[in-house]
């Protein structure tokens, strides 16, 4: 059983103690015992799940709705509402905007494609980060190391055209419930900050074909120019405020 697999079978158990005499969620249990990444994201939609069911519970019909129901008709004067605004269809209004909203939560969580992956690092960059790291370090070939040895082993490829310029450090974020990092690089000669985002290939199951290293896809991010490619079974998006062809420059075939 892999990991996808696994996550089918628990995402379809339902609320409350999980079912261990079935043998596949028990196998799925025992993969997630050994997958972190597995584990952490069983947590995480155990949570949601039981969040969505609290919010549904707090959602109750008019009180007068039963005793209305049972005794068949009103012995007061009824006063005519067009229906959208009787109480019990503003009550399943507001169920259906809570489900919506929750559900459009839940899709953006599992947004699991390499445009998705490219807009997540560009909104990182602009909106959560606030520019910390978990090593600052000037050289590459550090982060590199360091990053290789920890949890998950992450060996990290870049452009050889930035490998010999100047860093600043290294971040590692949660994605969504993956594990992604941060490496930002000093551009040579106009000084532009160069941010290379990448996460493993197999965390994006819905990514589709991905161009490699030679053929970057170029496009723009909000205040970012970006190019996405994979190599050595992770994928990469390199983004930058600066010139669109400072990036290109740094990305070319012939220098990586």
């Amino acid at each position: 059983m892999n990991r996808t697999e696994a996550q089918f079978i628990l995402g379809a158990c339902p609320l409350g103690p999980l079912p261990t005499d079935d043998p596949q969620v028990a196998e799925a249990l025992a993969l997630a015992e050994q997958d972190p990444e597995l584990s952490r994201w069983l947590r995480e939609t155990r949570a949601f799940d039981a969040a969505v069911a609290a919010q549904l519970r707090q959602v109750e019909p008019p009180a007068a709705l039963r005793a209305a129901l049972l005794a068949g008709r009103r012995l007061t004067p009824v006063v005519v509402r067009p229906r959208w605004r009787q109480p019990q269809w503003l009550a399943l209004a507001a169920l259906v905007v809570l489900c919506l909203g929750l559900t459009g939560l839940w899709l953006g969580r599992g947004d699991a494609t390499a445009a998705g992956f490219r807009t997540a690092a560009a909104q990182f960059l602009s909106d959560t980060w606030q520019h910390e790291f978990d090593l600052p370090e000037q050289s590459f070939p550090k982060i590199r190391e360091w990053l290789s040895q920890q949890p998950g082993g992450v060996v990290l490829e870049a452009p050889a055209a930035l490998t010999s310029q100047r860093t600043y450090g290294c971040k590692v974020w949660d994605w969504r419930g993956r594990r992604a990092t941060l490496v930002c690089f000093v551009a040579r000669g106009t000084g532009d900050v160069i941010h290379i985002v990448s996460v493993d290939r197999k965390d994006l199951p819905a990514a589709g074909p991905v161009p490699d290293a030679a053929a970057p896809q170029f496009a723009r991010a909000g205040e970012w120019n970006t190019a996405l490619w994979s190599q050595e079974g992770r994928v990469y998006v390199a983004l930058t405020t600066g010139d669109s062809q400072v990036l290109a420059d740094h990305l070319r075939p012939e220098l990586l």
